[in-house]
């Protein structure tokens, strides 16, 4: 039989456009601005991992730049709402050589690699590396970014090479089309916090030799100006969340583009909004939230307020926010359990002229520790599925995965090279026992070695067991005299139909205990636990029955996921208080892997939400 779902106490629904760094991830940036958030930033994203060139690049593609409809995303040849001339097809039109536009793609440093010389990591470093038609790139050189009047080479999709037509700087210069110069300042912004150590020894006319403000002030300007005009497209959030799935960083500019004018400042004489925040920065539910923003602008304030709600791009709830000096703090009523609360800020000056931040969002978890029933657990995951194990005495004795005529059990021996007294339990997550009646359990066991009395192994329950350390701090009532159990020579035995309906309690975790006082030393395997009762309220959110897989778990840096998967999916990471850690879109529905060597070590729920196929839960172990 197959593991059936581990529940959540509460549904748990999310949707929404915008996929989150790590909680925590911009701690240490709040509050500040100029060259020291500059570096902060730096110092939260540097030491990322490199992939190869050769095929790291190519295959990250695949990823990072992978339009809706299978092809390459190339910006240097879309036609955002249009029809491209061309498109590419991964791996198959790989640069090569080329005739003209429309041949192949190839790798575009967009931040040209000679002026760096080559160097690594910068040679390989994904956010400023594009694919791109390779005639184009090619038409494109090492010119800097800029805008074009007069052109001497046009593109397909309106890309031009000419002589510069804004101030400070004639040169020759190649412009992207409208759509994708917001992505590209973003980049070149990421590229100044990224190698602030050592930009200021590269080469070009747009670099000022300096580690801040990096740039030049007519390339600075021009940068801004994009950046303001063209602002962070779901492409780019996407992007970035695929790069950090390999390079392990962030670009900080999409995920908080109001950094852009705390570091440098704007070309725009509006009101400009940074340090958006929460408190509590983790919001839980039915607790209200004070939002709060630096607020600055060249002449007075008359208006700034707090548009809210709980739809995306649907914020019909104002609110005035209040000033002390130039923080600006608003409050937004207590949500229910499940909600996710969208908001953004909106600041008019004396000239009416506006700001306006990006749209922000928390999320009020549903998730409070404990799981719903049916329990059905047949350790065929390899590990010890939803159960923890804890070892309280004896150091190389503990619950370990077994094989038997390919069957997985969970399985004690108190034998390893001689035996010493030892006790191990095996706990579930808290369960929630007040939601169901008529309660009952049942399991397998197989024994060998038998000892008589020196060896114990029974089946507890606690009510008031925290969910974490030594269990022996609780109270433990023993089930072990409902139960039938294997006698010997690892002959399976059913349990029989346990009662537990007599229990009572929003947190109780069922244990199998196994310890022996002596140099004695019998084995023990356990097989199929279940767990169940009839809901108390049938109205229980209803969870589709999945069949995902995680590789490896536990895990220290990723996490593979395989099996039946939507192109809708969301994941999303919680921790065992109920705390939103992680999100984002699924983007491979065949084989997809998720970064999480930015959390702590620990246990976690792994949730896959999904409006086509319901909602599956895995517990996840990171080391």
């Amino acid at each position: 039989m197959k593991k059936i779902l581990l529940l959540l106490s509460a549904a748990i629904f999310v949707s929404t456009l915008f996929a989150q760094a790590p909680a925590g991830y911009y701690d240490y940036a709040q509050g500040q601005t100029g060259a020291q958030l500059k570096t902060t930033l730096f110092n939260i994203i540097k030491g990322h991992t490199s992939v190869s060139y050769t095929p790291g690049i190519w295959v990250a593609f695949e990823t990072t730049d992978k339009k809706d409809n299978g092809k390459v995303w190339d910006i240097y040849s879309d036609v955002p709402g249009g029809t491209p001339a061309y498109e590419w097809t991964f791996g198959t039109d790989q640069c090569g050589t080329y005739s003209g536009e429309g041949s192949c793609y190839n790798r575009e440093h967009s931040f040209p690699k000679s002026w760096f010389n080559d160097a690594s990591p910068m040679y390989t470093e994904l956010f400023h590396i594009y694919p791109t038609d390779g005639y184009v790139n090619g038409q494109r050189g090492n010119y800097p970014y800029g805008e074009v009047n007069s052109a001497s080479w046009t593109s397909t999709n309106g890309s031009k090479v000419g002589s510069n037509s804004t101030s400070g700087y004639s040169g020759t210069v190649f412009e992207p089309i409208d759509e994708y110069k917001g992505d590209l300042a973003r980049t070149y912004f990421y590229m100044a916090t990224r190698y602030e150590d050592v930009i200021q020894n590269w080469n070009s006319e747009v670099l000022d030799g300096s580690k801040y403000p990096v740039y030049v002030e007519w390339q600075l300007e021009l940068l801004i100006s994009w950046h303001e005009n063209d602002p962070v497209s779901q492409k780019e959030i996407d992007r970035n969340n695929a790069i950090y799935a390999l390079q392990h960083n962030r670009n900080p500019y999409i995920d908080h583009p109001e950094y852009v004018a705390a570091v440098w400042g704007s070309v725009t004489t509006s009101p400009i909004i940074g340090n958006v925040s929460t408190n509590p920065a983790a919001p839980e539910p039915n607790v209200a939230v004070v939002v709060s923003a630096s607020i600055t602008d060249n002449g007075t304030l008359s208006q700034v307020t707090l548009k809210w709600g709980t739809e995306t791009g649907v914020l019909s709830n104002t609110i005035p926010m209040q000033a002390n000096g130039s923080l600006y703090t608003a409050t937004i009523p207590a949500q229910a359990a499940g909600t996710r609360v969208y908001y953004q800020i909106t600041a008019v000056d004396n000239d009416q002229e506006t700001g306006v931040s990006s749209e922000y969002s928390y999320y009020l978890s549903a998730f409070d520790g404990t799981i719903q029933l049916p329990i059905n657990e047949d350790f065929e995951s390899g590990d010890m599925g939803i159960f923890t194990a804890v070892n309280v005495t004896g150091t190389s004795q503990y619950w370990a995965s077994y094989s038997y005529s390919g069957n997985l059990m969970a399985k004690m021996s108190g034998y390893d090279y001689g035996a010493v007294p030892n006790e191990d339990w095996l706990l579930t997550p808290l369960i929630d026992f007040n939601s169901y009646t008529s309660e009952t359990m049942s399991f397998r066991t197989a024994m060998n070695y038998p000892d008589d009395a020196s060896t114990t192994f029974q089946a507890m329950y606690s009510t008031n067991y925290s969910g974490s350390g030594d269990p022996n701090a609780a109270n433990w009532t023993d089930l072990s005299s409902q139960a039938n159990w294997s006698t010997g020579g690892y002959v399976f035995v059913e349990s029989g139909t346990i009662d537990l309906s007599t229990i009572v309690g929003d947190a109780v975790t069922i244990a199998f205990k196994y310890a022996n006082t002596s140099t004695a030393a019998e084995s023990w395997e356990l097989d199929d636990v279940i767990i169940s009762g009839t809901p108390v309220n049938t109205g229980l959110y209803e969870l589709g029955l999945q069949k995902v897989s995680i590789y490896p778990n536990p895990t220290t840096s990723w996490v593979q996921l395989n099996g039946e998967l939507a192109n809708d999916t969301r994941i999303l990471i919680f921790n065992y208080l109920g705390q939103l850690q992680l999100e984002e879109n699924l983007k491979n529905t065949s084989n997809h892997q998720v970064y999480v060597g930015s959390l702590k070590a620990g246990i976690y729920i792994l949730q896959l939400d999904s409006k086509e196929l319901g909602t599956q839960n895995i517990r996840l172990i990171i080391q």
